[in-house]
């Protein structure tokens, strides 16, 4: 709390001072308020690590990989089911219960072709924002599935 005053930064309006904005922070969230500043959160953060890692290797042994971003993975299409399979193994090691009930993916309609400069107003908006740097995208860019 002291950094944020030395460094000028004034509470929001409504609060007199930042132990004001925290406890607010506290009274809004009391079911949980009681594991603040414990490190719950950096246990979680670890935890969620060694989710995340266990499911890309368990992906890998089935030669298959995924991209991890934030709260997610991307892959493709064909191998969602896998990756479905290795978060409830993740999911039901570290936590004890599987993350989806159902490992039938969402039906999914594959695109008829790939996206490209030609078919896709995206890539063409793209282009022009790319002509100021002098570049364009590459005109068979695939699109992910």
């Amino acid at each position: 709390m002291g950094s944020l005053e030395a460094n000028k930064l004034k509470a929001p309006k409504e609060h007199k001072n930042w132990k004001g904005v925290l406890d607010a922070i506290q009274q809004y969230h009391e079911p949980i308020a009681h594991n603040f500043y414990k490190g719950i959160g950096l246990e979680l953060q670890a935890l969620d690590s060694q989710i995340v890692e266990k499911v890309l290797l368990d992906l890998i042994e089935q030669n298959t990989i995924a991209l991890p971003v934030h709260d997610s993975f991307l892959c493709k299409l064909k191998d969602m089911k896998v990756l479905i399979e290795a978060m409830n193994e993740a999911t039901k090691q570290y936590l004890g219960s599987d993350l989806f009930i159902s490992l039938e993916p969402r039906k999914l309609e594959e695109p008829t072709k790939a996206l490209t400069v030609k078919n896709s107003d995206f890539y063409k908006r793209r282009n022009n924002y790319l002509k100021r740097f002098n570049t364009q995208e590459d005109p068979k860019e695939p699109y992910l599935v």
